[in-house]
């Protein structure tokens, strides 16, 4: 009887009215990518504008090939890019806690590669990608998680990619997958992890010498990962903070019929929680 209730639980998951609803919504993109049916590629052009921290000397120091190669320089969209790119090779990983919107970067990435690429999906986290455990992202894998849940699709973990051996298992992973570009999604934490990977990457990984790409998106609902007017706010903040409030809200609503009882709120948050003032 249990098993039978296992199967029928599982052959229902994911298939509510309401998520089978709004896997019919069109895919949230960026108007600099185009239709959020087919999402194409852009090129980038140079600001003139370049980033620097008070710490500048001690990140080129940390990162000397990934500064020299960039000048910290701010890009911007010069319009779509008319190359049409081929047999390129990239994996996605979720990194650190879940943010709604997860997903839909998933389904970006694969629908602007389109099908002349692959796209591989890295299970469970940072810690996946040092043990190789990559699959083959499909259009009905996209289909399936268009708008839908957090990290659930590929999980997620917070392994810290740091020793000699770490970074020689990721090159080995880059190797038999013949990889040409990782693209990881998460936190201040998770991007400080890509940072690192972009830098001892970046040369001699592929048989002609070259290395490959490591490309960081900005995830937190704490909404601590900000950069003055180029990023002020990173995905998933809105949507837990909306879902907070509504939350907190009904609780404001039934302190009038309950007065004799107080109502404490505890909203997780870093150093500056910028959840709870958002909240309130």
């Amino acid at each position: 009887m249990s098993t039978l209730v296992e199967q029928l639980i599982q052959s229902e998951a994911h298939k509510s009215i309401f998520e089978s609803a709004v896997r019919q919504l069109p895919l949230p993109v960026c108007a600099a990518f185009g239709s959020s049916s087919s999402p194409q590629p852009v090129a980038f052009s140079d600001t003139g504008r370049v980033l620097s921290t008070k710490d500048s000397e001690g990140v080129r120091a940390q990162f000397p090939q990934s500064v020299a190669a960039s000048g910290n320089a701010v890009l911007a969209s010069a319009g779509a890019s008319g190359a049409k790119v081929q047999g390129k090779r990239v994996a996605v990983l979720f990194s650190g806690g879940p943010a709604a919107g997860g997903h839909n970067v998933v389904c970006g990435l694969k629908r602007v590669l389109g099908p002349g690429n692959t796209l591989f999906g890295v299970k469970a986290g940072p810690k996946g990608l040092l043990k190789g455990s990559l699959f083959e992202i499909t259009d009905a894998n996209v289909d399936f998680i268009l708008n839908t849940g957090g990290f659930d699709f590929l999980g997620s973990d917070r392994t810290k990619i740091k020793s000699a051996e770490q970074f020689a298992q990721v090159r080995e992973t880059c190797i038999r997958h013949n990889l040409d570009a990782i693209v990881v999604v998460g936190g201040d934490d998770s991007n400080t992890n890509a940072a690192v990977l972009a830098e001892s990457l970046f040369t001699g990984v592929k048989a002609d010498g070259s290395g490959v790409q490591v490309i960081g998106v900005p995830k937190t609902i704490d909404g601590d990962l900000q950069v003055g007017d180029l990023l002020s706010i990173s995905f998933g903040f809105d949507t837990a903070t909306r879902i907070y409030s509504e939350m907190v809200g009904n609780i404001l609503q039934d302190t009038s019929s309950s007065l004799k009882y107080w109502h404490f709120v505890k909203l997780m948050g870093r150093s500056a929680s910028h959840v709870a003032l958002e909240v309130a």
